[in-house]
Order: C-alpha cells, then sequence, then structure tokens
C-alpha cells in the first residue's frame, strides 16, 4: 500500500474536515446538478423514451448520461466507505481519472469485444431483476438486458472528460 501508484486507505489526520476528500465531502460529486441530470436522463431514456420512441439518440443519450453517472457514482462509493471506515482516499493524484479510464475500457470492451457485450448483457438482467424486487414500480423482463454492439458508440467516450473535470473543482 505504500506504492504511490495504488489506492490506499488512510485515517484521517485531525483538522483535516474529519474525513472530507479534500474540500468535499464523501459522495457529494452525486448531487452536482450536471450528475443529477445525467442520472435524470438515463432513467427517463432507459425506462420510457426507448420504448416509446425508439431510435439511435435513444441509445446516444443512454452511452452519454451513462459516461457521467458511472464514475461518479464509483467514486462516491468509494469516498462513503472509506469516510465510514474512518479513511480517506490517497494514492492517485487524479482517482476520478483513473476510474474514468476504467469505466472507458470497459465500454470500449462492451461495444467490441462480443464475449463483454454478453456479460454485460447478463449483468445488466441481474441487476434490473435486483432493482425491480427492491423498487416494485420498476419492471424486468427477467433474462439478459438487450444490448446491441456499435463501435460508433465509441463517440460517447468524450462524455468522460465531464466527471474528470467536476472532480477537479
Amino acid at each position: 500500500m505504500g506504492d504511490s501508484t495504488s489506492l490506499a486507505l488512510t485515517r484521517p489526520e485531525a483538522g483535516d474536515g474529519a474525513g472530507t476528500m479534500g474540500e468535499r465531502r464523501p459522495g457529494e460529486l452525486l448531487v452536482a446538478p450536471i450528475v443529477v441530470l445525467s442520472l435524470l436522463a438515463l432513467v427517463v431514456n432507459d425506462h420510457w423514451l426507448k420504448a416509446a420512441h425508439p431510435s439511435w439518440l435513444t441509445g446516444k443519450i443512454s452511452d452519454v448520461a451513462g459516461l457521467i453517472v458511472a464514475p461518479v457514482l464509483l467514486i462516491s462509493i468509494a469516498e462513503v466507505v472509506a469516510w465510514l471506515s474512518g479513511r480517506t482516499l490517497t494514492g492517485l493524484r487524479h482517482p476520478m481519472a483513473a476510474v474514468a479510464a476504467a469505466v472507458g475500457f470497459a465500454f470500449a470492451a462492451v461495444q467490441l469485444i462480443p464475449a463483454a457485450t454478453n456479460a454485460y448483457a447478463e449483468l445488466a438482467g441481474h441487476s434490473a431483476r435486483v432493482v425491480a424486487m427492491i423498487v416494485p414500480v420498476v419492471s424486468s423482463s427477467g433474462g439478459s438486458a438487450d444490448v446491441t454492439a456499435d463501435p460508433a458508440d465509441l463517440a460517447a467516450l468524450i462524455a468522460l472528460i465531464v466527471p474528470i473535470r467536476l472532480s477537479r473543482r
């Protein structure tokens, strides 16, 4: 854990905000207006627009919104877990950039590699069933999710700039 390239947890020192991540609170990025709007767009698009008005645009909306929300959600979870354990995240100079890169690689794999597309479809299908059990308003069709690999969707990777810039404010 002493390696400067690894993500480590350390106990917060007195006077540093009692576990805050620099000048922001753990998970605070989740309530940034662009993240909230992206999450809203993702939910409305995936649960209504795609079925009511299927087109290439609805797919792109999900891609862009998901690429904004996913890294912020992952970093926020890590921040909250660290904070709850009385630690802070250290070890990476720009953790959001690292998480965004990982999300980008996973997104690219789903678009380009059939085995990754199938694995993601299964995971998304299972996740939808779990959410449907927890939130009765959400419906799940069972099986795997409908995922279409499209190399043209890689253009949406530019959206990863948003969470990186947001985290550096």
